[in-house]
């Protein structure tokens, strides 16, 4: 058997080490699908998931010169989740689905030509093409940090690192989260802060059997750690592997043009125009417009004749090139 060189297989080692990390740090890795063919759970069933504190929880903890850990009084606390907008959407022939983040996210103002496409369709006499909006508009989701399974069964990677993801949660998980958290109409029976790894609570997620039909959430009726005794030791380090998940959608999210070569499948999209707020000036005019002639130049009164204007070649008119309809796929499924 052939030997490799100690520098043929130290670079071999490297570089694929790199590879590795490089492909766990790929959506498909980051992310816990509540459906399509990566689903976490199928119709019918449940998982049980552990929500995480906020990305940034490492920032709250400051060591004093004695080594004691204390809060940091400079730390502001703020939602553990990130509020965004994504958009799916079937290929031509309905074999695969395309998630796209929606510009809108961060701008409300911001052109997207899923957005506009939705809307044409929406106002389509066509049931088909209605369906096709409702399924294309931008729907709005909320990010957690997460771990799969109870305490004492939490999910590892091969590596033996904690398996933590992010979770994208639609309205009614999110809302059966803040009411968990809050108590809702009654404080009285708010959990608080669920996400907390010295007392939080395990969530339990039923996805609906049939589509159309709600996600159930239930909350462990106890408190627990978040990781269990014997956890401790292998998910030593855990809050660095928390998925800043602002920074990551502002990242992913496309531009107009690319967004729209991906849903229609050509170039050449070009936004409308900036939104009307840009050019806003308060109510006054951006230029001054004076009625009066500059100093050392005679008024023209206002009936006399006006001055011939220079000859100007006539050019051929402009061809007109309608922009692309939205595509309904065939095969389209629901």
């Amino acid at each position: 058997m052939g030997q490799l060189s100690d520098r043929v297989r130290d670079a071999m080692v490297k570089k694929a080490q790199a590879v590795k990390e490089q492909m766990g740090s790929g959506e498909s890795r980051r992310r816990l699908d509540l459906s399509g063919k990566k689903a976490i759970v199928a119709p019918g069933h449940e998982v049980v998931v552990r929500l995480l504190p906020r990305w940034d929880i490492l920032k709250k903890y400051r060591t004093d010169a004695g080594g004691k850990v204390t809060v940091n009084p400079e730390y502001q606390d703020d939602v553990v989740f990130f509020e965004a907008f994504e958009h799916w959407w079937d290929s031509p022939d309905g074999r695969s689905t395309t998630r796209e983040w929606c510009p809108c996210t961060f701008d409300e103002n911001a052109h997207c030509p899923l957005c506009e496409a939705a809307e044409k369709l929406a106002e389509s006499p066509d049931q088909n093409d209605k369906a096709l909006g409702a399924r294309i508009r931008a729907k709005e989701v909320f990010l957690f940090n997460a771990i799969l399974g109870r305490v004492g069964q939490r999910a590892f990677t091969e590596d033996g690192r904690p398996d933590i993801r992010y979770l994208s949660a639609p309205a009614t998980i999110f809302q059966a989260v803040s009411a968990f958290m809050t108590g809702g109409d009654e404080a009285e029976f708010a959990r608080g802060d669920i996400t907390d790894p010295r007392d939080g609570y395990d969530i339990k997620l039923i996805r609906p059997a049939k589509q159309g039909d709600r996600w159930r959430v239930d909350c462990a009726p106890q408190p627990s750690v978040l990781f269990a005794p014997e956890e401790k030791e292998k998910a030593k380090g855990w809050p660095t592997l928390l998925v800043d998940v602002e920074a990551l959608v502002r990242q992913e999210v496309k531009s107009y043009d690319t967004l729209y070569a991906a849903y229609y499948g050509t170039e050449g999209g070009t936004p409308p125009g900036p939104p009307a707020e840009e050019f806003d000036t308060g109510g006054a005019p951006p230029f001054d417009f004076p009625d009066f002639p500059e100093p050392g130049v005679p008024s023209t009164p206002h009936d006399a004749p006006p001055l011939p204007s220079p000859a100007v070649p006539s050019l051929p008119p402009r061809a007109s090139v309608p922009p692309p309809q939205p595509r309904r796929p065939a095969g389209r499924r629901r």
